[in-house]
């Protein structure tokens, strides 16, 4: 290989890479809840095709409506819901390689009745009943826990499948760039805060993170890399490296034969109940209930 095709080859495999999945394509009536438990809860699009939904996040809250749409960011949050309310809901993980969020600003986002029947609206509700139709055909609702089961069948059905969910991801792609939301593209952050990233996303997720090792290499001390981190990417150092051991533990868990005793092990757990309310804490379900859901 000479120079060129090897500098161009590593320049390939240095830009950042992204990993998309579908948890969620839920449509039906909602229990009516005074508040669910604040959970940790991936990216979601609500479609409000009846009633209302209350939603707070740390930070804001908002109220929708019959015809509004709620873009929701990746993080703690809680619900409640009106009597007799319908929605169509999607959830999925969009993180670039390293586990940052894809779209970790300008997301909690109402879009109002009226808005919605602007044109990326109006596409992306459009493309999302075409992937609800093609994941669960024949069928006008389905309950929450049966969307969250993934059974692709054969794979051509898997092929297909995410060929559709792909072609969701880029109308939601174009629908937020129309209401100029942009990606955070790893490698614009702070100097400071991109090696202390990298300093995290190479950090074993066995082992106890304590800042104090990590803050020396910094050259500032650990108040302003708490600072810079909160400023650019809206969570603390110990916050982004925890989710990167909740990643790990939730890909873990949906893989068959895989036990909970031994991701706890693989995350640094020396007792399994310990690990079981740290899981539970974040995503509002014990590990074994999470298992039985994949």
């Amino acid at each position: 290989m000479n120079h060129l095709s090897r500098t161009a080859f590593l320049d390939v495999k240095s830009k950042p890479a992204v990993q998309a999945e579908l948890l969620w394509v839920y449509r039906g009536k909602a229990d009516p809840l005074i508040w669910s438990q604040f959970v940790d809860a991936p990216c979601t699009v609500i479609f409000v095709e009846k009633g209302a939904i209350e939603l707070e996040w740390e930070g804001g809250s908002t109220r929708c409506e019959a015809d509004d749409v709620f873009l929701g960011r990746e993080g703690i949050r809680r619900h409640r819901v009106k009597k007799g309310t319908i929605l169509f809901s999607i959830g999925f993980d969009f993180h670039w390689s390293n586990g940052l969020s894809v779209f970790d600003k300008g997301l909690n986002l109402r879009l109002v009745q009226g808005r919605t029947r602007s044109r990326p609206c109006r596409q992306l509700a459009k493309v999302s009943l075409k992937l609800f139709q093609r994941l669960h055909p024949g069928r006008r609702y389905i309950s929450f826990k049966e969307s969250l089961k993934d059974d692709p069948g054969d794979l051509f059905a898997y092929s297909l499948g995410k060929a559709v969910s792909w072609e969701w991801f880029q109308e939601l792609l174009q629908a937020l760039a129309a209401l100029k939301i942009s990606p955070a593209v790893p490698g614009s952050e702070d100097s400071v805060v991109r090696k202390v990233r990298e300093m995290l996303d190479a950090w074993p997720l066995d082992k106890p993170f304590t800042l104090e090792k990590i803050t020396p290499h910094a050259a500032v001390g650990w108040r302003r890399v708490q600072q810079l981190f909160r400023k650019e990417l809206r969570v603390t150092p110990r916050d982004y490296f925890e989710r990167r051991r909740l990643l790990q533990a939730k890909a873990r868990l949906r893989e068959a034969g895989v036990s909970i005793k031994e991701v706890a092990s693989e995350l640094g757990f020396q007792n399994l109940p310990h690990f079981s309310v740290w899981f539970r804490n974040r995503i509002g379900k014990p590990p074994r209930s999470f298992q039985l859901d994949r």
